[in-house]
């Protein structure tokens, strides 16, 4: 299950620095690069999800602020990374990315979800609709509940690429 206010934190910020971006122009991509790539993608989105705990003990507004940011930066990523995907001609062997790139769509679904029952309760002083962010968490069980983790995570050691994303119990 997807916790995103348990995140390890060493990382304060979600800057534009924090977009992952390609220059890679090439038809064909080598697998050599697509790890290289892929690797990017990841540490970008881990400094992203990281930054979401720092929504724990802030208040509603604060707390929009952060997902608003880390919104907008996954949102880049993602395309950025889809692009690159879909663009170029990817070894075989690095198809499982896509599941990877969906995983993250899947992350950014959650936290538009998130955003808006949120902006609800804020503009409306409703606070009964907490009760909301549990349907938010159930709506998106299937694509957090441990078994997408551990597909990508096999992906990711098979290929020696480097994160700790999907290392951990729950982010």
């Amino acid at each position: 299950m997807i916790n995103l206010y348990s995140c390890e934190n060493n990382h304060n910020s979600t800057s534009k620095s924090d977009s992952y971006k390609s220059n890679k122009n090439n038809k064909n991509l080598s697998s050599k690069k697509m790890k290289v790539e892929t690797e990017a993608y990841l540490q970008r989105n881990e400094k992203i999800v990281s930054s979401i705990q720092k929504m724990d003990g802030k208040d509603l507004k604060e707390q929009r602020t952060i997902i608003t940011k880390a919104k907008s930066r996954l949102k880049d990523n993602n395309d950025n990374y889809s692009k690159l995907i879909n663009d170029h001609n990817i070894p075989e062997s690095y198809y499982k990315t896509k599941d990877i790139l969906k995983y993250f769509k899947d992350v950014y679904g959650l936290l538009d979800d998130l955003d808006r029952t949120l902006k609800d309760i804020e503009q409306n002083k409703d606070y009964s609709k907490i009760k909301d962010l549990s349907k938010i968490q159930d709506k998106y069980y299937k694509q957090f509940n441990g078994k997408k983790e551990a597909e990508i995570n096999e992906f990711l050691e098979k290929h020696d690429i480097k994160t700790e994303l999907f290392k951990q119990d729950e982010f």
